[in-house]
């Protein structure tokens, strides 16, 4: 187009400097001379227009490849952007692969589309599923040795695998016959997923012929693999965080004793079934309220809030990994003892606390029995512990010895034992710890024991060791021989309740502590598994607390606020501050790598920038969808990096079983759209660029044939020949019709397409206003369907209208001043299109035949006929017809 560019500004200049050489000569006064001008004008304008025909169809040719190229682009661009937003909407990995890759497989028009994950400890390769067309399915299971070494080896290192023949390729002609023959593989486009360095799946495309494959083919199923794996791997980890849900929360609702767990501010996060039971609070009563208001007496509150703020300085605690007694609150204001055990979750920052809380109201009371058994008991009882220290005594003690209670509670018991025997009593304790049951002391021996005034007393001991969470003790039942006849019936009666009562008490304790053992084991692993898969994700996860917000929300609905969206748009302010009540309990790596945070504090506190005043619409819609108890919810939205840098994500939030009265467990989950966006962008900006370059090359085109029709114009002036004048004129109707294609080209919307309705109305009212005036009362009537045509197809239809309604004006109504002639273009059949010219004035001969005529314009129509590869119908019929039926292009 350059190189004629210039042909077409000299060329009039040319034809200017030849007409004036001659005038100045008086060649032109001579009839030889106004023909030779007239004939050398006509070829010159006949060879520039076929010049400038050619020229623009090559133009139109480097337009379609590139909008094609550009066409190709977007639609691969807005094919992933159509999958991507599909992809969310799978819970399923297997249905997911089946759709992403029949989806794939269909775009791409291959003849499998494969899925496979690779175990490469186990030395095999799983296809999960793949798209086939006309072939068997080769879903299943293969040995790794089945894939060619030196592909596995490239997909290994992370490189994408294109072979074009595997007849031919040496990567894979080795195995052609036995392996891709039988499948119907003749070409193949692998794409590898690596996990931490190692190959974990592939994504291939299969064709059943030789194919060469592209680097936009590559790059779309290495973007299709990307995103549907990575979506396959939430959807594991999310089934394993809501199995693992499932387990604690299964294990919360069965166990026996009361579950509790708070956080830092020792607010409540976990409240099972059996810690509502004892305490009389329903879970929704308590859960984000202070633990401390709800289950602590009074008069303990300081205390506790004393050792919880120690702990958290110095991670130190006199009960975190103990076992403890003392007292808890119920609901109706009542206190009953409780067992207490308490820990902290590893690995939890902030952490979180886990009591273990047992109902002890019962074994207190058993212990008040005790007691009063003890001191009801006929004979002298004493406990000793395992240092030999007297911890209890009854009234018959004190009577039978001659001491006070408080005299006897922490000496040893070998104060009660005569001082000839003492030696040998220490060892005998020694002896009785090391092997402890329920025996007589001193069996086949008297025994005798030491009153506080130094008399001795013949008594009879029976020992029973006691387990209890405070450690070993003995009970020794102690009896004055003298009356062994009036008691013996009663203490062995006693002696059998309390050795039952010790059973019954050390089972009970044994299968509670073994149970409370195994529930923290159980609670640790549990967490430790999240944990593991929440780090590791390559998506960026963040796990947040939304009670606070969720609780500021329903307060907005207490205050008779129905519609959320119109308050927060006629208060932003109010969007930053139920945003800010959002709680992050952590992120993932892969979420500072993305922020470029350093760490989490460093994020979380960068949050007011990150989510800017561009993300007003986002955060409003997301409270909204917190407002509507929405378990689930996404959107995307711009914003700022710690750094500065600008990002488009795409954010899904789904509250996780179990949490859904509080909200106080939410996961969400974060996508970088940043490069799509831009890439759209990109492909918009480059299509402008180029509707712009053409229709400036329209313009000019359309202003240089304006130049030629004006040249005409001034040489026909010149011209005495009228037939001369007349041919010039002819000639300038041509160059008109061209030039107004190109008008309407650089005026229209669609640089492509041609709206010949509006374009051949223009064309014939110049036509009959040019060459007829007002005088004559011919009427043209144009009845066209709206049918828009491309350039090359526009040009000749228009340049027959121009020559036919032309001769019409000129030859159908010699005498006539009333006629009308008719231009009309309609779809015929098989999508073809049909131009009909007609007139009803005198009509053509009845020996004329349009194929042998001589005139110049019957012989452009029929050229530009056959360019348009077009069927020509001529009628004679009340005056003539012509009728041409040829393919429009499409519309």
């Amino acid at each position: 187009m350059r190189r004629l560019l210039p042909a077409i500004v000299l060329l009039p200049i040319g034809l200017g400097w030849v007409r004036l050489r001659g005038e100045e000569a008086g060649f032109y006064d001579t009839p030889f001379g106004t023909s030779l001008l007239v004939l050398s004008t006509i070829a010159c304008l006949t060879a520039l227009a076929l010049t400038t025909s050619v020229a623009l169809r090559r133009v139109e040719l480097d337009r379609r490849r590139a909008v094609d190229e550009i066409a190709v682009s977007a639609q691969d661009q807005k094919f992933l952007l159509d999958l991507t937003q599909e992809i969310p909407s799978f819970t399923d990995p297997e249905a997911l692969l089946h759709h992403v890759s029949t989806r794939l497989g269909l775009y791409l028009a291959v003849s499998r589309c494969v899925f496979s994950e690779i175990d490469v400890d186990g030395d095999r390769v799983v296809i999960h599923h793949d798209f086939y067309q006309d072939l068997p399915s080769i879903a299943g299971t293969y040995p790794l040795s089945s894939v060619p070494e030196i592909t596995l080896a490239e997909a290994r290192a992370g490189r994408v695998v294109m072979v074009n023949s595997t007849s031919t390729d040496p990567r894979t002609a080795e195995q052609f016959t036995a392996t891709y023959r039988p499948i119907g593989v003749a070409a193949s486009l692998s794409v590898p997923f690596l996990r931490h360095g190692r190959l974990a799946s592939t994504l291939a495309v299969l064709s059943h012929t030789p194919r060469d494959w592209s680097a936009r083919e590559a790059g779309l199923v290495q973007a299709v693999a990307e995103r549907a794996w990575l979506w396959v791997e939430q959807i594991r980890l999310m089934s394993a965080l809501r199995q693992s849900e499932a387990r604690k929360t299964a294990m919360l609702n069965s166990a026996l004793d009361g579950v509790v767990s708070i956080d830092r501010q020792g607010i409540i996060l976990e409240f099972n079934p059996a810690a509502e039971k004892m305490f009389g609070y329903r879970r929704d009563d308590v859960v984000g309220r202070p633990m401390a208001e709800f289950l602590i007496p009074p008069s303990l509150r300081e205390a506790h809030h004393r050792g919880f703020a120690h702990y958290l300085e110095s991670g130190e605690g006199a009960v975190i990994g103990q076992v403890v007694e003392l007292a808890a609150l119920r609901a109706d204001g009542s206190e009953f003892p409780v067992e207490l055990a308490i820990s902290a979750v590893e690995g939890q920052s902030p952490p979180l606390f886990t009591g273990f809380i047992r109902d002890i109201t019962e074994r207190t009371r058993s212990s008040w029995r005790f007691r009063l058994a003890i001191e009801a008991a006929p004979n002298g009882m004493i406990m000793v512990d395992q240092r030999g220290q007297i911890v209890l005594v009854n009234e018959h003690v004190e009577k039978l010895f001659g001491y006070e209670r408080a005299d006897l509670i922490g000496r040893q018991i070998e104060v009660l034992v005569p001082e000839r025997f003492r030696g040998r009593h220490a060892a005998f304790r020694s002896t009785f710890a090391a092997d402890p049951s329920v025996r007589p002391m001193g069996a086949g021996r008297e025994l005798f024991g030491l009153r506080k005034d130094g008399t001795e007393v013949r008594i009879e001991i029976g020992l029973s060791p006691i387990d209890t969470p405070g450690g070993k003790f003995v009970l020794s039942s102690v009896v004055d021989i003298t009356e062994r006849t009036r008691t013996e019936d009663e203490r062995r009666l006693l002696v059998g309740e309390l050795q039952l009562l010790t059973k019954d008490l050390e089972q009970r304790v044994e299968a509670r502590t073994r149970e409370l053992s195994e529930a923290r084991e159980t609670a640790v692993r549990s967490e430790a598994r999240y944990r593991a898969l929440f780090d590791d994700s390559p998506i960026s996860i963040w796990d947040e607390d939304f009670s606070d917000v969720v609780s500021s929300l329903e307060d907005l609905r207490s205050s008779g606020i129905g519609d959320l969206r119109s308050h927060l748009i006629d208060h932003p302010e109010t969007v930053a501050t139920l945003a800010a009540r959002i709680k992050v309990v952590a992120v993932n790596q892969t979420s500072l790598e993305m922020f470029e945070a350093d760490d989490q504090d460093h994020l979380i506190q960068s949050l007011p920038h990150i989510f800017g005043p561009e993300a007003l619409d986002f955060r409003r819609e997301e409270l909204c969808a917190i407002f509507d108890r929405r378990g689930a919810f996404s959107g995307e939205t711009e914003i700022h990096t710690v750094k500065g840098g600008r990002k488009h994500i795409s954010l899904r939030f789904t509250v996780l079983p179990g949490h859904e009265a509080t909200w106080s467990r939410v996961v969400a989950s974060i996508f970088d759209l940043t490069s799509h966006v831009e890439a759209e962008r990109q492909i918009r900006l480059s299509l402008r660029e180029k509707e712009v370059l053409l229709k400036e090359v329209h313009h000019r085109v359309k202003n240089n044939l304006q130049v030629i029709s004006s040249l005409l114009s001034l040489q026909a002036r010149h011209l005495v020949d009228v037939e001369a004048r007349q041919m010039l004129a002819e000639s300038q109707d041509r160059v008109q019709s061209i030039a107004l294609v190109h008008e309407k080209l650089y005026q229209s919307k669609n640089l492509s397409r041609v709206d010949f309705d509006d374009y051949v109305k223009v064309l014939v009212a110049n036509l009959v206003h040019s060459m007829t005036g007002d005088e004559r009362g011919i009427s043209c009537t144009v009845a066209l369907e709206g049918i828009s045509l491309p350039v090359d197809v526009a040009i000749p239809c228009g340049l027959i209208v121009n020559e036919l309604v032309t001769n019409s004006l000129k030859h159908a109504f010699p005498d006539s001043t009333r006629g009308s002639i008719r231009v009309d273009l309609r779809r015929a059949d098989k999508g073809r299109l049909e131009l009909a010219v007609e007139d009803d004035g005198v009509g053509l001969p009845s020996d004329f035949d349009v194929h042998e005529a001589s005139s110049l314009g019957l012989e452009l129509v029929m050229t530009f006929a056959e360019q348009l590869e077009a069927d020509v119908d001529v009628r004679r019929e009340h005056g003539t017809s012509f009728r041409f039926r040829f393919n429009g292009g499409g519309d």
